[in-house]
């Protein structure tokens, strides 16, 4: 039970061996199991000319190249370009501003084709230029004015941004909707809406300060617009009164620009905050999410307003760092998910806000931010999500999943992402700094969908792997069992060979002539000598190595039985030191030589026979035992059987033909032995006529008490 227990020990070691070394090799190779990867098409340098960006303005299927190009400190060239061609050039006076670019691209008329509109500040005063993309239509581009004094904004600082356009209604144009912002201070800011027609400027009710976010949404409910923006306000000594420290305000307006309800405070000590419109059947609503930092660890709130300003519900996520960085809030209007990403963490809340999950999407997290932008033309923005030291560049699809790094690193503070549409090409994208452009291709990784082949062909190498183990393991026992029945075969002829009938018979009898001729001690002895020779047999009939001395006792008892039988004819003498007792070597195998020369040497004999067996320790060459592991020695044990007979070929047809069967079983047991124990065994003979013959077994030199084979054998 030990040995099978072990052998299945063997088996599942090896064959986990197997399936390591397979999976370590298909874990070295570098699998990309990302649903996407992206490319860099090209990428270039900008100097003189600076590449807005590119936008598919007259709906034809490929984009169109903005380029600005700066020739002096307050002139400018606006050119528009399709493929290599310029379809327009527009020179323009005033002041180039940092941060996102001027430029956006919006139907401006509602006539199916959306224009590029261009910003520039000029004497205090802020430009908005409408471009169409057809070159023949009068007064293009179009120059709107806006008179930024009145709104107190400090002219160094003044910023536009154009977020939308208000369809046209009974007695309106179409309305053009700008945020004016200036640097981070109190100062009252304002939306305006500028009649395309009229030209006629509107302007809302003051805001606390800097606009965030501004966001045009259309009620699917009532077909009402809503304008959204986020402010915070911040402590100086020009509103250390009216303003607390980092208050941060919501505001919802309508298309008049008015203001819905109430600016709403929304939190203190807000380092981040975000609102998402979403639409739960069809029904609008504001989600707001924020992170708040004090003396307190960090705690976001998930709230959602109605579009009254009536507060849903307000969920709490706390945090151990007062350092999150809170990403935009998407709506997943298919799976009806809120996403949020905080710190690199994506956590998904239901319809009631109530946190579903929280997974971990990009490794060693930075403070950055996020720009958004349709690359594939399927009608929902992906994310783009840029780190605070511009290191990294993450692409997300609209569920905020799939997390894709892009090759590039940005090195300025500015940047901007637009799609870049083309008759040949879908998925590429621009991205533009104030020194580099880059063009890149997302493509969607093939190579993922074979992960379950691979999975499957890792699994099926293991398993044939696995398979040719067992089996060569099954052919080394299938082998090593043959071996043993071939042994085994060999010692049972040899045995067979000691008690044949008529052996048996003349002992019987030899037994009852010493009784009738009044000698019965020594028939009591020979009768002794022969019950234990057949006991000896029986009870080593499993065994394949014995140590020297009981083979030497067996041969004892073997021919003193045969000298009583055969008396006068041969006499014998065996010399076997004590020291060497206790080696191991192959049973039967010095009888096999013995027997043969009790038949066969001392045949027509006129002299009495002698038959020697010697067994000595002799120098030799130095040589390990593979199967038992013993100590290395450089003696050899040599046995050696000689007798003074009519030498081999002398003895008649029938004899020689038995002596050379005898020698045959001792030369295929010695081979079987080598094969299977990797014992060093070497046999030779020699013989000459009417002087004898002498055979030799040199063995290495192996203990008893050291040697686990002869263990094995003795307890199997």
């Amino acid at each position: 039970m030990f040995k099978k227990r072990h052998t299945i020990g063997i088996y599942l070691f090896e064959g986990l061996v197997s399936l390591g070394i397979v999976f370590l090799f298909i874990l070295s190779i570098p699998w990309n199991f990302d649903k996407y990867s992206v490319r860099v098409v090209w990428e270039k340098g900008t100097s003189e000319e600076f590449w807005l960006g590119y936008d598919d303005l007259n709906k034809d299927g490929s984009s169109e190249r903005m380029i600005l190009r700066e020739e002096q400190e307050y002139r400018s060239t606006l050119m528009i370009q399709s493929d290599s061609s310029v379809i327009g050039q527009w020179d323009f006076r005033g002041r180039k501003e940092d941060g996102r670019p001027p430029v956006s691209y919006l139907d401006t008329d509602q006539d199916g084709v959306r224009e590029c509109l261009y910003f520039r500040n000029f004497e205090d005063s802020i430009f908005v230029f409408v471009i169409h993309p057809d070159m023949s239509r009068p007064n293009n581009p179009r120059r709107l004015f806006i008179d930024t004094i009145a709104a107190g904004i400090d002219s160094d600082n003044q910023q536009c941004y154009v977020f939308g356009v208000l369809p046209p209604t009974e007695g309106k144009g179409a309305q053009l909707l700008v945020a004016i912002n200036g640097a981070f201070h109190p100062k009252p800011r304002a939306f305006y809406a500028i009649d395309l027609i009229t030209e006629e400027v509107k302007r809302s009710p003051p805001c606390h300060a800097a606009l965030h976010n501004p966001i045009l949404v259309k009620d699917p409910k009532s077909a009402e617009y809503y304008l959204t923006a986020t402010t915070a306000a911040y402590n100086n000594s020009d509103s250390a009164a009216v303003y607390p420290d980092q208050i941060l305000w919501f505001y919802v307006l309508n298309q008049d620009l008015e203001f819905v309800f109430e600016p709403i405070a929304v939190g203190a000590y807000s380092s981040s905050c975000q609102v998402s419109p979403i639409t739960i059947g069809d029904e609008l609503f504001w989600s707001i999410v924020s992170i708040h930092l004090g003396p307190k660890p960090g705690r976001s709130i998930t709230a959602l307003y109605s579009t009254s300003g009536e507060l849903i519900r307000m969920n709490l996520l706390q945090f151990e760092k007062t350092n999150e960085f809170l990403n935009f809030p998407q709506w997943d209007s298919i799976r009806k998910h809120l996403n949020i990403m905080i710190n690199g963490v994506v956590h998904r809340y239901d319809i009631d806000l109530n946190l579903l999950s929280s997974k971990k999407v990009i490794p060693d997290f930075q403070a950055g931010t996020e720009v958004f932008a349709d690359i594939d033309g399927d009608g929902r923005q992906e994310t783009f999500l840029i780190g605070g030291s511009r290191d990294f560049i993450w692409m997300f699809d609209q569920h905020l999943e799939h997390p894709c790094k892009l090759p590039i690193n940005l090195t300025d503070l500015y940047y901007w992402v637009s799609p870049y549409l083309s008759h040949e090409h879908r998925n590429q994208f621009h991205i533009c700094t104030s020194t580099m452009e880059y063009l890149l291709e997302r493509r969607i990784n093939h190579f993922r969908y074979l992960i379950p082949l691979i999975w499957l062909l890792a699994w099926g190498l293991a398993f044939i792997a696995l398979e040719l183990l067992i089996r060569y393991r099954g052919r080394l026992a299938g082998e090593k069992k043959k071996m043993e029945e071939d042994l085994l075969k060999l010692q049972y002829i040899g045995i067979q060979r000691q008690f044949e009938p008529h052996f048996t018979f003349n002992v019987l009898n030899n037994i009852r002539s010493l009784y009738e001729a009044d000698a019965p001690e020594d028939a009591e002895l020979l009768l002794s000598k022969y019950t234990r020779l057949l006991r000896t047999s029986l009870v080593n009939r499993q065994r394949i190595l014995i140590p020297i001395g009981e083979e030497m006792d067996f041969l004892s008892d073997y021919l003193l039985i045969e000298k009583k039988r055969k008396p006068g004819i041969f006499d014998y003498r065996i010399d076997c030191p004590d020291n060497l007792v206790h080696c191991v070597m192959p049973r039967t195998l010095v009888f096999t030589l013995a027997e043969n020369a009790v038949k066969h040497a001392f045949a027509g004999l006129d002299y009495p026979g002698m038959l020697t067996i010697r067994v000595v320790q002799v120098g030799g060459v130095s040589a390990p035992c593979k199967g038992c592991r013993s100590t290395m020695s450089d003696e050899w044990v040599e046995i050696e059987v000689s007798d003074n007979g009519v030498g081999m070929g002398c003895s008649g047809s029938s004899g020689e033909q038995s002596s050379k069967t005898g020698l045959k079983l001792a030369e295929e047991m010695i081979e079987l032995v080598r094969k299977k124990y990797h014992l060093l065994i070497d046999f030779s003979i020699t013989s000459a006529a009417n002087q004898g013959t002498t055979a030799r077994i040199r063995l290495f030199e192996c203990t008893q008490a050291t040697n686990p084979i002869y263990d094995d054998q003795r307890n199997g």
